[in-house]
Formats: structure tokens, C-alpha cells, sequence
């Protein structure tokens, strides 16, 4: 029997529509049936929905006697890849762990992280930077890495994009040439998560930390922080106290010997604008993200 259209918040169906059109409906469709099947494939007990679910439908389950968490996503590109870096990253201590997936039937079944709290969720903003600058980790890439994750060219490349609306134009012009100076001397030497924002960090027992959903994307180790330095969002990026958080965060970040603060600058800039291009079609979601590009600039980049 499959699970009532309630399983499929408003939310989740506007995102998904607005990302894969039709079939992101096709999908989101199917849903309520897939869920059922594989609550019964995969043996699994009091298999509940989360909240605020927006691009991927998550569960959390219990299976023999562990808790478990269940995510399905659009069978795609991104998917497969998003997969292919959980896999590789197994190897990091504070990587969630990954029990069974399939990448053809676009679902992971994870390890539930308790008590699960973000990041975001901790009110002292510096803390929360010493937690997020304590659990980073930096993964060197081999030669197959180069071949099955994007690169900078690629996982840039919305930046190129010909139609660009004109609230956004004159950003992507300056991020252009910027990337262009950062890209032709980027020692990319590391596997990175490539979305380590606030919220894909969780707490984890009393005192621990796990990353959740890696992208993989192969860059240097200051490209790392644009998720970090751009977030939580949105409410940090339309604060008032935007600029001088900003400020207090990248004065921690200077006295880190492990990046060069001009980098970690310069690619901050680059990914807000970045991610204002792939929100160019919800003009207010986008100009969320510019003004993070343009306290940057404020503060010296």
C-alpha cells in the first residue's frame, strides 16, 4: 500500500517541480509507492517522514535493531555523484556512515545521527566556526578522483550560463574574471565535500560532529569554506549583523595555517555569486546570496 500524499510536503513538490520540471512531477509522482516498497525491501520499522524536506525525501526508520535514516533523490548525474563521494569519503572518521544504496533506484539508507541538531542551530556564530575548522577533512585525491568527480570548470560552470538575468549581470562579470585568476594557479590537489554549509553538519552524540551529503568536487583546500562563509541560510545573509559576523569569522580564518586568506576570500566571492546563478530564477533567494559577495567586497576582498 502506498503512503498518503501527506509523506509528500508542499515544499518538497514546489522545490522538485522547480529543479527537474517534468520529471521532477514524474518522480514526486511515484513517490508515495517507492516509499512503501522499499519500507518492505529493506525490512524496515516505524519508517517515519522529516520536516522541512526540500530537494530529497528523507525518512528516519528503525532496521533490526538500528536507527536508520533513508533519502531518496532524482535517479541523476548529481545523485550518482553525490553517492560515488559518500562512498569514497567512508574513509573520513566524521563522515556519515552509508549502510546500502542504489544508484539506479536513487536511494541511500544512512546511519541516524542523534541528536542531529545542525549547526546552524548553535548560537554563538565563533563556535560554531571552532567546531566546523575542528571536523574539516581533507581528503588527497587520486587518480581516479580526477575522472569520477567535477572539477572547478565544471562545478562552476553556471557562472557561464547565457541567460543571466540583469540583477545579476554585472556580479557574474567581476566572479568571471576572478575565477578565472583563481582557476589558472588552484593547486587541486584534494577531494573535497564541496557544500559543507551549516546545515550538512550535525551533532553527533554529546560532544561529536558528522558531515552529511557530500557533493565531491576536486579543488584546494580553501574552496572548501564558500559554503561555510555564505551560510546558515537565509536568515544570516539578510541580517543586519551580516557584515561584521562576516568579519569576525574570516579573522578566525586568517590565523589558520592550512589556508591562504586571500584565496579563502577570493573564492568566498566567487561561490555566493556562484550560488546567486543557481538561484537566478527566484530573484529573492538570489540576492540573498549576492549580499554575501558584496560584504566581501566591503570588507577588503
Amino acid at each position: 500500500m502506498k503512503k498518503p500524499s501527506s509523506w509528500v510536503p508542499a515544499q518538497l513538490t514546489q522545490q522538485v517541480g522547480l529543479n527537474w520540471g517534468e520529471a521532477g512531477k514524474a518522480w514526486l509522482k511515484a513517490l508515495p509507492t517507492v516509499i512503501s516498497q522499499l519500507e518492505t525491501e529493506l525490512g524496515l520499522k516505524e519508517l517515519m517522514p522529516c520536516e522541512n524536506m526540500r530537494l530529497h525525501w528523507i525518512g528516519h526508520a528503525l532496521r533490526g535493531d538500528s536507527e536508520v535514516t533513508l533519502k531518496l533523490s532524482i535517479p541523476d548525474v548529481e545523485f550518482e555523484t553525490e553517492l560515488r563521494a559518500l562512498v569514497r569519503m567512508q574513509v573520513l572518521p566524521h563522515m556519515v556512515r552509508l549502510r546500502e544504496s542504489s544508484a539506479e533506484g536513487g536511494w541511500m539508507m544512512l546511519e541516524r545521527i542523534r541528536p542531529g541538531s545542525p549547526l546552524s542551530a548553535l548560537e554563538d556564530d565563533l563556535a560554531a566556526l571552532e567546531i566546523w575548522l575542528t571536523h574539516i577533512e581533507f581528503l588527497p585525491a587520486n587518480a581516479l578522483d580526477y575522472q569520477r568527480f567535477p572539477d572547478l570548470a565544471r562545478w562552476c560552470r553556471a557562472l557561464w550560463l547565457e541567460d543571466m538575468p540583469n540583477w545579476l549581470a554585472p556580479a557574474v562579470l567581476q566572479a568571471r574574471e576572478l575565477y578565472q585568476t583563481l582557476a589558472s594557479d588552484e593547486q587541486a590537489t584534494l577531494l573535497l565535500h564541496g557544500d559543507l554549509h551549516h546545515e550538512n553538519m550535525l551533532s553527533d552524540g554529546p560532544t561529536g560532529w558528522k558531515m552529511i551529503d557530500p557533493k565531491g568536487v576536486i579543488a584546494g583546500p580553501e574552496f572548501e569554506l564558500g559554503a561555510m562563509l555564505r551560510n546558515p541560510y537565509p536568515d544570516w545573509n539578510a541580517s543586519a549583523q551580516l557584515e561584521s559576523s562576516l568579519r569576525n569569522r574570516l579573522e578566525r580564518i586568517a590565523a589558520d595555517p592550512r589556508f591562504r586568506f586571500e584565496r579563502v576570500m577570493n573564492w568566498a566571492y566567487v561561490q555566493s555569486v556562484l550560488a546567486a546563478c543557481w538561484s537566478r530564477n527566484d530573484q529573492q533567494v538570489g540576492e540573498l546570496w549576492l549580499q554575501v559577495a558584496f560584504a566581501l567586497d566591503r570588507l577588503g576582498r
